[in-house]
């Protein structure tokens, strides 16, 4: 059991960083983007191209795990948008 967010996870054998390692080794990693806010997350944002960490109690945290991601504008929603659209622009 992890502690996300807001919430607490039940995981069996398996976990996000898992998850997308399968979906990359099956679709290929050529643009990869992840946006987390947790310790949960680290896993999953290891696994792909580009980490976003949207802010939270524990941003410390992830910047010492994820010293390459990117690190959104603002906490929650407004930070998960603000990220998206910027990386949207940015690429496109």
């Amino acid at each position: 059991m992890t502690r996300g967010g807001r919430f607490f996870h039940v995981l069996g054998g398996c976990d996000k960083g898992r998850a997308v390692a399968a979906l990359t080794a099956y679709l290929g990693d050529d643009d990869t983007v992840g946006l987390g806010d947790a310790p949960n997350d680290i896993g999953f944002l290891q696994a792909v191209r580009r980490a976003v960490i949207v802010p939270s109690v524990h941003l410390d945290r992830m910047r010492e795990a994820l010293p390459g991601a990117i690190v959104a504008p603002a906490e929650g929603p407004a930070g998960w948008n603000a990220a998206v659209l910027g990386l949207i622009k940015h690429h496109g």
